[in-house]
This record gives C-alpha cells, structure tokens and sequence, in this order.
C-alpha cells in the first residue's frame, strides 16, 4: 500500500506540519518542531534515499526521515553528525538560500545562495563549490541557467 504525505512550515514559527494526503483532512497527523530553530523555507524530498532535506532562515540545512522512521535522523547519508560535514558553511558565511534542488539520482543536492553561487553537496557528505566562473562556461555551452538578480 502506498501512503502519500506531505508537509508545510510555518511561516512565523520552527514549526513543519506533516499530513497524510489520503485523510482528506487539515488537520496534521504531527507536528515537529525540533528539527530547525528557526522557520523554514525550504523543504525537498529525496525518493532515492527516502531523506528529507529542509533549510531555515538561517541557512540551517537539516537532514530528516518520514514516518516510517519516526522522523528522525537518516542513517544512510554517511554521516552522523553535521560536524563532521560543510553543512554548516552557509550559516558561518551569513548566506541566504534561494532555492535546494536534489539530483534524479539522490547524491547530491545543488543550492544557490545570496552570494549568487551554486554550490553542489554530496548528500554522504563531501562539499564542492561552483563559482559564476563555472555558470558562465555552462551558459556558454548553451545551457539554460537562470541566476535571479537579487
């Protein structure tokens, strides 16, 4: 049987409320509120290693798991710890995140940030960056690339 849920932040608190899709409700079958510390704007699921993925207004990236998992920290992302990872790198540099999009295979995920580069992230965990030096050459190759101006 396939159970289909979804969630949405909070605007104004941590908050991330999950529904199960086949309910026909509002009402949230959980509340978390211990993933971020502050509101979250941005929430991806990764189908490949059933991961979920989300960042605050602070930049903070969290890695969590559905409800098969009670939610809790994956343990097939090849680390246990965001210490032992860059993920802190965007919150150190008092970056905004625009946009999180996950690849078709599930190892990594790229990101733009307020310094307007895209960084590209194993999800097990090694970190590289991609300058606006790597986006021109893609844009050159005729690549559709849209960089918002903000």
């Amino acid at each position: 049987m396939f159970i289909v849920h979804f969630c949405s932040a909070d605007a104004d608190s941590n908050k991330i409320y999950i529904y199960n899709g086949q309910q026909g409700t509002s009402d949230p079958i959980k509340v978390l509120e211990n993933i971020h510390m502050n509101p979250v704007i941005i929430i991806k699921y990764n189908p490949v290693l059933d991961v979920i993925v989300s960042v605050d207004t602070k930049a903070m990236i969290e890695y969590w798991t559905g409800p098969r998992t009670e939610f809790e920290f994956p343990k097939n992302v090849g680390f246990s710890s965001k210490l032992d990872t860059d993920l802190f790198e965007f919150v150190q540099n008092k970056l905004s995140l625009y946009n999180l999009t996950i690849s078709p295979n599930g190892q990594y995920f790229a990101t733009l940030t307020s310094d307007r580069r895209v960084s590209k992230a194993n999800i097990n965990p090694n970190y590289t960056k991609m300058d606006m030096k790597y986006i021109f050459i893609l844009l050159l190759a005729g690549l559709s690339i849209q960089i918002p101006n903000w």
